[in-house]
C-alpha cells in the first residue's frame, strides 16, 4: 500500500477505499501545512470562540469549545497559538489540562477548529499542548489546513456576551430535553483522535470538526445511539480516518439561541451500507455513534446567535423521513 506522509493508515485506508488516495495525495502538499500562513494567522485572532478536540486519560474523546472576547487567541508566530481562555464549566477539558499540568499526561495533542458563523469561513489545524497556565493554553502547530464553507449555516453573533450561571447534568441516556436538542440541531461538531504523536513523520493526534445539515438530520435510533449521514466533503477523511484506527468519538451541540451545551463522548462505527442510505440524498454512508457518558451544561455558552441563512448545500441533502417515505415506496413499487 503506497504511504503518503501527510496522512496516517487510517485516513489512507479510507481515501483507497473511496478511490481518491491518489489525487488527495497529488492536492495535500497544497492544501496541508505545517505551519499557518498569514492569512489563518489573522483569521484566529478576530474570533470569539475556537473548537477543540481532545483524547483523556481514560482514552475518551471530547469536543469542546473555548469563548472570550474576539482576540483572545494570539499567534505569537506560524507555528504557535495562544488561547486566553478556559473550558467552559463541567467540561471534561479542565480535568485533562489540570492532568497535563501535573505532568501525568505526557503528551496533549489536539484538533483545533476555528469558524466564523458570519461569513461560513472556517480553518483548522492540529496541535500538542505546550504549556498551561491559569487562564492560558499554548500550543505547537503541527499541520494546519483551510476547508470549504460547504454546510455552514449564516448566523449572525450577539454584540455582548450573555452572563449566566451554568448548571451541568450528568447522564449515559438521551431523555427528552436532550433529544430536542439533537433533533432541532442544524449543527454540530465532532473529534476524534488516531494518536498521541507524530511517528516516522506522519501526524497522529486529535481533530474536530464541524458538521451541518437540515435541522434533524441527526437522528436518535434510540436511548444511546445516534445515526448521522456522512455528505460530501474534501475527500481527507480525518474523522472516519481516525474511526478507523480509533473509534472513541465525541459530539457538541450548541444551542445557539439558549446558550445550552450538549457534549457526549462514546464510539463511532462507519456504515458503509444501510437500508436507507439509497434513499437519503447527498448522503455517501451513515455512521453511528454509541453514547457512553454525557453532559448537558444548561446556559454555559456566553454568546448567542441568530439564523440568517440555511447553507445552499443543504438543497441537495435530504432527510430521514423523505428517505423513509422512498424506501416504502420502493418496496410497494416491487
Amino acid at each position: 500500500m503506497t504511504t503518503y506522509p501527510l496522512f496516517h493508515h487510517g485516513e489512507i485506508s479510507v481515501q483507497e477505499k473511496l478511490g481518491v488516495a491518489e489525487s488527495v495525495a497529488r492536492t495535500s502538499e497544497r492544501m496541508i501545512r505545517d505551519h499557518m500562513p498569514e492569512q489563518h494567522r489573522l483569521f484566529y485572532q478576530t474570533l470569539p470562540m475556537v473548537f477543540l478536540g481532545h483524547q483523556d486519560i481514560d482514552g475518551q474523546v471530547w469536543a469542546s469549545v473555548l469563548c472570550n472576547q474576539p482576540g483572545f487567541m494570539r499567534t505569537p508566530s506560524d507555528k504557535k497559538v495562544v488561547l486566553n481562555a478556559t473550558p467552559l464549566a463541567g467540561d471534561p477539558l479542565a480535568e485533562s489540562l489540570k492532568l497535563f499540568n501535573e505532568s501525568m499526561m505526557a503528551e496533549f495533542p489536539v484538533g483545533l477548529l476555528g469558524i466564523e458563523l458570519e461569513t461560513k469561513r472556517r480553518n483548522r489545524l492540529s496541535a500538542m499542548v505546550s504549556d498551561i497556565s491559569s487562564k492560558q493554553i499554548s500550543l505547537n502547530v503541527l499541520q494546519t489546513f483551510g476547508n470549504c464553507p460547504q454546510y455552514i449555516h449564516t448566523r449572525t453573533r450577539q454584540a455582548a456576551p450573555v452572563k449566566t450561571q451554568a448548571v451541568t447534568y450528568r447522564f449515559n441516556q438521551f431523555n427528552g430535553e436532550i433529544n430536542q436538542i439533537i433533533e432541532q440541531a442544524d449543527t454540530f461538531f465532532v473529534a476524534s483522535s488516531a494518536g498521541r504523536s507524530i511517528q516516522n513523520g506522519v501526524a497522529y493526534g486529535a481533530d474536530v470538526s464541524h458538521r451541518g445539515g437540515v435541522p434533524g438530520f441527526v437522528r436518535t435510533e434510540d436511548n444511546t445511539t445516534l445515526l448521522i449521514p456522512d455528505f460530501s466533503g474534501n475527500k481527507v477523511f480525518n474523522t472516519l480516518g481516525n474511526f478507523q484506527i480509533n473509534p472513541a468519538a465525541g459530539l457538541l451541540f450548541i444551542d445557539f439561541a439558549s446558550g445550552d451545551v450538549l457534549t457526549m463522548t462514546g464510539n463511532a462505527e462507519i456504515l458503509w451500507e444501510h437500508p436507507l442510505l439509497p434513499y437519503f440524498d447527498g448522503a455517501e454512508r451513515f455512521w453511528r455513534f454509541n453514547l457512553a457518558t454525557g453532559l448537558l451544561i444548561k446556559q454555559a455558552f456566553p454568546w448567542r446567535f441568530t439564523l440568517e441563512n440555511h447553507s445552499p448545500n443543504n438543497l441537495s441533502t435530504g432527510t430521514w423521513q423523505q428517505a423513509e417515505s422512498a424506501a416504502t415506496g420502493n418496496e410497494k413499487a416491487e
